[in-house]
């Protein structure tokens, strides 16, 4: 969110230093490439919050071309108030991410309390049949009988 103001910040900083003083609109400020001309960031997060999952979908690809940490905001919003299943794997994978790198053996290796916090978004996305959380859960099975 930080990196989000910083930017803005820098471009009407330079925008207002143009030469021929041309006008900028908010829209080509905030400007992500991966987003519709007809749509700036402000206006998909208002969605998003609002509950628009394909809002959210487009946030999440905005945060997985940069950073995850600054997107585990928005997927907690659309998991607790919507209870929208993809995102509660997006929280397990937030919460996870820079501790296990993706790596499910190391999974043990993280304190029990973010262990349980973790666990219970994935469970979140196994009760919602989520078929990449079920298997998930299953590595994990199996990688604890293998700690044992």
């Amino acid at each position: 969110m930080i990196k989000n103001i910083i930017f803005v910040l820098l471009s009407l900083i330079s925008c207002t230093s143009n030469t021929d003083n041309k006008q900028v609109s908010n829209e080509e400020i905030v400007m992500s490439p991966t987003y519709s001309p007809e749509e700036n960031y402000f206006e998909i997060t208002r969605k998003a919050f609002a509950g628009d999952t394909i809002a959210y979908k487009e946030i999440r690809k905005y945060y997985s071309e940069t950073t995850s940490g600054d997107f585990l905001y928005w997927s907690l919003i659309m998991s607790n108030k919507y209870n929208y299943s993809q995102a509660h794997l997006d929280v397990f994978y937030s919460i996870t991410g820079d501790y296990i790198g993706g790596n499910l053996d190391r999974f043990y290796e993280i304190d029990s309390q973010t262990q349980k916090l973790a666990i219970s978004f994935l469970n979140k996305a196994v009760k919602a049949n989520v078929k990449e959380a079920i298997d998930i859960k299953n590595e994990l099975k199996i990688t604890r009988r293998k700690a044992k």
